[in-house]
């Protein structure tokens, strides 16, 4: 917010302002966006926040205002809804195709690749890279000479999920 109000040469707007006076950003409006699971991730994030400091540049915001950037329905479905479209089959076959690539496998299959993870952690005959144990890892780092991806490959595993699994073992 603090971003996108310099950029707008207004961030003044977030001081504590003259007692009694209308606050820039009524508290029940940072209430919603506190509990709001923001699916956009951090680019929904800072979409709303640009709106605010254009929307606010001449004073207090109105909370309907301010609200109905997150209460607008999303573009793209529910993962439960995707979920009924897109098998198991397919799923892994966008991701064998893309070599383990969760970004390439979300693009090519329609959907966000939030929704590819919640689809990645309902499938049973996926393994994930949480599952992998180090001496599994170890001979794979051997048998690829540390390619990793390669490795994502071999493993069947995303190279990100690999890198976090190798880290979190302290390889």
């Amino acid at each position: 917010m603090a971003r996108e109000l310099a950029a707008a040469h207004a961030s003044d707007r977030l001081a504590s302002s003259l007692p009694g006076a209308a606050p820039w950003l009524p508290t029940s409006v940072v209430r919603a966006y506190l509990r709001h699971s923001w699916p956009g991730n951090v680019r929904e994030l800072a979409n709303v926040a640009r709106r605010l400091a254009v929307i606010g540049r001449d004073g207090p915001i109105a909370v309907d205002d301010a609200l109905a950037p997150i209460r607008a329905p999303l573009a793209e479905p529910e993962p439960t809804q995707v979920a009924r479209t897109i098998g198991d089959d397919e799923l892994i076959a966008a991701l064998a195709r893309h070599h383990w690539r969760t970004g390439a496998a979300a693009e090519a299959l329609g959907i966000s690749r939030t929704t590819l993870y919640t689809l990645i952690d309902r499938c049973s005959r996926l393994r994930k890279a949480r599952d992998l144990d180090r001496d599994e890892i170890a001979a794979c780092r051997l048998a690829t000479a540390g390619d990793l991806d390669r490795m994502s490959e071999q493993l069947q595993v995303s190279k990100r999920g690999l890198q976090l699994r190798m880290r979190e073992l302290g390889m």
